[in-house]
């Protein structure tokens, strides 16, 4: 009998979500190994702090400061990104893609900013690039829409678009909280930013400009711009193009939870892409 198939895998990003991924990954790994015919080998994910205590327990020698040492790892085929921000994840999975190595990415910011770029990476090195986990919290929309779908034309589309915002909405419209203390319990718990308001860097009719990071305009606005009207339309359009109002958030505790109760009549008109 042949040996089963080998595959390497290598997290750039060890936060709450690359912790998470590593946990089950590793929980998990006799499950996913029976069902998908190989075996898996969880090689390195990049730290910035090699001594910060971790919620995830992890051996010391799977733990690196260098990410390019994961990437040109030959014996690591899939690279997961979950570095966040536009920069430093933009050069690791060119690099990656480059190396024709596969990138599984949750990384919204980057796939708007540089999504064209990225793609012709793919096209060029034989690479792939898959952002699933980037949409809608990791609901498999990206490939309902591609495949079973194709045929469709969208006008709308309606939902709650991340996790955060989930998370943030549910806690205002059934308990009661307002923004600020759904937001801040969200933060504890990892689903969102510490600190909400951090800058990025985002290029614009050819200049740098500077754009706070908010949890209820810019991020959740994300999948709508890496959702084309068409299925296989090509380039997505930009997040700064679309009407990112945040009505919900403004809401004292009692009127957003009505309003949570109503939320199927009033999406439509907050969240029309």
């Amino acid at each position: 009998m042949t040996a089963p198939r080998t595959i390497g895998i290598g997290i750039l990003g060890f936060g709450t979500v690359g912790q998470g991924v590593w946990k089950h990954l590793h929980e998990k790994q006799a499950d996913l190994e029976s069902r998908l015919g190989v075996k898996l080998d969880l090689r390195k994910a990049s730290v910035r702090d090699l001594k910060k205590k971790r919620a995830v327990k992890i051996p010391a020698s799977k733990l690196t400061k260098n990410p390019n040492e994961i990437i040109d790892d030959p014996k690591v085929h899939v690279v997961c990104e979950l570095i966040g921000g536009t920069t430093k994840a933009r050069e690791l999975t060119l690099r990656a893609l480059r190396l024709g190595k596969v990138v599984v990415s949750a990384n919204k910011a980057l796939l708007c900013e540089h999504g064209p770029e990225i793609m012709q990476a793919v096209r060029q090195h034989g690479g792939q690039f898959l952002f699933e986990a980037s949409v809608a919290g990791g609901i498999p929309i990206i490939k309902a829409i591609r495949e079973g779908l194709v045929a469709n034309r969208f006008e709308l589309i309606v939902g709650i678009l991340n996790g955060t915002c989930n998370h943030i909405l549910t806690r205002m419209g059934e308990d009661g909280l307002s923004f600020a203390d759904a937001l801040k319990e969200a933060q504890e718990l990892g689903y969102a930013e510490a600190d909400p308001t951090r800058r990025h860097r985002f290029r614009r009719h050819r200049r740098h400009r500077r754009r706070h990071r908010r949890p209820h305009r810019r991020h959740p606005a994300g999948p709508f711009a890496r959702r084309p009207r068409r299925p296989r339309e090509g380039r997505p359009r930009p997040a700064h193009g679309l009407d990112r109002r945040d009505r919900l958030a403004l809401l004292p505790a009692p009127l957003a939870a009505r309003q949570g109760r109503r939320l199927r009549r009033h999406l439509p008109h907050l969240l029309e892409a």
